[in-house]
């Protein structure tokens, strides 16, 4: 996945996340290959929920720490922010039918790359934060974990129609999977 469509997807991610949460940081939008967001949950995954972590992750600038390789079907995952700039942990399973790494998959156009994965959830997480939600991956399968916030993005943009206008504009860099924000991991059933 190029930096513009992520930048363009996690906006509308960012976007849905906000109306939906009120501007809070930590929904779990579902991934979608249209620009607008189902709060519903994607098939066959629950969607986020404030449930306690099994495992905490620990997002910093631009690596997750703290997550093992394998680990047990309904483990719960949380989202910590020790780094400088917002992060989020997007969880995806490649579908089973699928032979293509996580690295081909990110290369296709986002409206192909995202027909071959299910979404296990989002969370977003402020630095210095603990994301409200956790995400609770519950098919065995091979997993990645990665962050689509384009660089130098600190906070979430007001979704707030009231706000003045000006604001934080969103930064505009690579997003942070292309730095190295990316871990593979396996849930055994």
């Amino acid at each position: 996945m190029s930096a513009r469509p992520a930048r363009l997807l996690l906006l509308s991610v960012v976007a849905a996340t906000a109306v939906a949460t009120c501007g809070g940081v930590g929904a779990s939008p579902p991934g979608d290959a249209s620009p607008s967001v189902d709060t519903s949950g994607a098939a066959g995954s629950p969607p986020a929920s404030g449930a306690a972590a099994d495992i905490t992750v620990s997002a910093v600038d631009y690596r997750f720490e703290g997550m093992p390789a394998t680990v047990e079907s309904g483990t719960v995952l949380g989202l910590r922010n020790d780094g400088q700039e917002l992060h989020e942990m997007a969880v995806y399973r490649r579908n089973d039918d699928v032979t293509q790494s996580f690295e081909d998959i990110l290369a296709l156009p986002p409206d192909e790359g995202i027909k071959l994965v299910t979404e296990a959830g989002v969370v977003f997480a402020a630095p210095g934060e603990e994301a409200a939600d956790t995400v609770t991956v519950t098919e065995p399968g091979d997993y990645v974990m990665l962050c689509f916030v384009p660089v130098g993005m600190k906070e979430l943009p007001s979704q707030d129609p009231n706000a003045s206008p000006g604001g934080t504009p969103p930064a505009d860099g690579p997003p942070h999977f292309t730095q190295g924000m990316i871990h593979t991991f396996t849930v055994e059933g």
